[in-house]
């Protein structure tokens, strides 16, 4: 591909567009759209100088619609979900069942409002439960500032548990193909002990600002906020578990989320009014999806001059530095705190995004002989629960800001309160989740290590060998052989891409998981097998590959004499 002059400059002019582009969303001299719009426009520009101007289907390309339709479905769900009253409704049975008393209201109403982040989008959440919560601490005549604050930021929390909890997980779903099972199994057991944690934090630094004897009309609060139409909730309640189901069950139908949320939200729009579809619309947040477009497009034109890859390289040679049987737990440290710290000041969004195309980069060229899954695990909690750190981390902080301004505009939240309060909790939680997935991933899941000193890639299965002079060995097995007893074909493409299956391996190795036979891999920039041990048959095999090789390369030095004497 022929390259105009500007290519040699293209990786510094496309680290200073991006430096300019995140800095003016963070600073919201101008609303984001914006900014991410002519950041995009600018990066197509250099394309053309580089080659030539991009077609209109290829930038179209670049959008991730997967991920577009999966958030414009769930705030139709959502939206039709809070028509019915259900959330001012849950914030009073919580208080019902609390007997009025504040420190039990605190922790249930926080605690239960990050699960429900979980399966709802956090944003919601903090919109719909601000309103009853401030009018709850005015009945209590108690600050509201601290209550809020603590559902706010465990809202945030709690959307790290699933993939439609909090848009970063949406991102980081559909991009690296995780299903929702994936998530509850990874980050849903952590986000379940943090959420408590976080409260009980909140708890002992706002206990002071919250005392109060006064008991709250429960009757009356009741009575202000029921269910407006009980037959409409439920029907939609039964949508939005099928809706919960079907992404449980990815692993077994394989087929994006977007497909399932698309249809429940049709489906609830025609229970909620099947004469009218426009007031449907008006739900829809049009400029987040815009902003997730142009976001998009921005990070691919990026992509495409270099800088991803560049950022990949740097962050790959930062991880070689560290030797190979601590490499993955340390790679895991370092993202989750990069994550974290980069998401609460940076904007979580944009943030998430770049550093999940730098994962994919990483991915298509594996030369850190680590498996990259346990560093997106680390990129989606850091990225979460990041989002405590400060006002710009969250989208949920500035919608707590504004409702709080609007509701109680004597003693609103305030940007301050979330690096008073916040900041010190997302250290703390970091240190949980380091310590979590450090167990995780090099106790519970331990990344099984050759002979030769080499990482195979998950699953591991223990191979059994009748070969004379050959032990129980580590031998990666393309496929989890227990459950689908396939095999791939001699030549075909493993993971990591840098391994390759190149033999079926000699009578005798066999997989326990099924005692079929097993398959040897062999590294392309390396000559021993993954185990260290050569068999007799092994040794001739490699020895006939290596004749082979040699045959050809006479072969082709012939060829290039005969062709050299013809043109002479």
């Amino acid at each position: 591909v022929q390259m105009g002059a500007f290519a040699a400059e293209r990786i510094p002019v496309a680290a200073t567009l991006f430096v300019v582009t995140f800095a003016l969303i963070v600073s919201e001299v101008v609303h984001r759209c914006y900014v991410t719009f002519a950041g995009s426009l600018v990066a197509l520009f250099f394309l053309s100088i580089m080659h030539e101007a991009p077609h209109m289907h290829v930038v179209i390309g670049m959008i991730d619609f997967g991920t577009l339709m999966l958030l414009f479905s769930m705030m139709i769900v959502v939206h039709n979900l809070a028509s019915t009253g259900f959330f001012e409704w849950f914030a009073v049975r919580v208080a019902i069942i609390s007997d009025g008393k504040f420190v039990r209201i605190f922790f249930l109403l926080s605690i239960l409002t990050g699960v429900l982040s979980a399966f709802l989008d956090n944003v919601t959440c903090v919109m719909l439960v601000g309103p009853v919560t401030i009018n709850l601490c005015k009945q209590l005549e108690v600050d509201p500032v601290p209550l809020y604050l603590t559902e706010t930021l465990l809202a945030t929390i709690g959307g790290a548990a699933t993939l439609i909890g909090d848009p970063p997980n949406v991102v980081i779903g559909n991009k690296l193909q995780i299903g929702f099972g994936d998530f509850l199994v990874y980050n849903a057991p952590l986000v379940v002990f943090l959420l408590p944690i976080a409260a009980a934090v909140m708890w002992y630094r706002v206990r002071h600002l919250v005392q109060t004897d006064k008991v709250v009309d429960l009757k009356t609060l009741a009575k202000d906020n029921p269910i407006l139409d009980q037959r409409e909730l439920l029907f939609v309640g039964v949508i939005l578990g099928c809706i919960m189901l079907a992404l449980f069950l990815s692993p077994i139908h394989k087929q994006e989320a977007a497909w399932f949320t698309v249809v429940g939200a049709m489906c609830s729009c025609v229970v909620h009014n099947h004469h009218n579809f426009r007031q449907f619309l008006d739900a829809v947040e049009w400029d987040t999806l815009f902003f997730f477009a142009t976001l998009f497009v921005f990070v691919e034109s990026l992509g495409e001059m270099g800088l991803i890859r560049e950022l990949g390289d740097v962050l790959t040679d930062i991880f070689a530095e560290v030797p190979l049987d601590s490499r993955l737990p340390t790679a895991c440290f370092i993202m989750l705190w990069v994550a974290g710290i980069g998401s609460a000041f940076l904007e979580s969004l944009p943030f998430t995004t770049t550093v999940t195309y730098i994962l994919i980069s990483l991915m298509n060229n594996n030369t850190l002989e680590i498996p990259m899954m346990p560093l997106a695990w680390a990129l989606s909690l850091g990225a979460c629960i990041g989002g405590i750190g400060s006002i710009m981390g969250s989208s949920a902080n500035l919608v707590a800001m504004s409702i709080s301004e609007r509701y109680s505009p004597k003693n609103p939240i305030q940007g301050k309160h979330f690096l008073m309060y916040g900041f010190p909790l997302l250290c703390i939680l970091l240190t949980i989740g380091s310590l979590y997935q450090y167990v995780l991933f090099a106790v519970i899941e331990p990344y099984t290590y050759a002979e030769d000193g080499r990482q195979t890639d998950f699953p591991i299965f223990q191979a059994q060998s009748g070969l004379p002079g050959c032990t129980d060995l580590a031998v990666p097995i393309p496929a989890p052989c227990a459950e689908q007893r396939d095999f791939a074909a001699p030549g075909a493409v493993t993971s990591p891409p840098t391994a390759r299956l190149v033999a079926a391996e000699p009578p005798g190795l066999r997989c326990c998981g099924c005692s079929q036979p097993a398959l040897r891999v062999l590294k392309e920039t390396h000559r021993e097998y993954p185990w260290g041990v050569a068999s007799e048959q092994a040794v001739a095999l490699q020895a006939s590959e290596q004749e082979v090789a040699l045959q050809a390369s006479e072969q082709a030095v012939a060829l290039q004499a005969s062709e050299q004497e013809v043109a002479l």
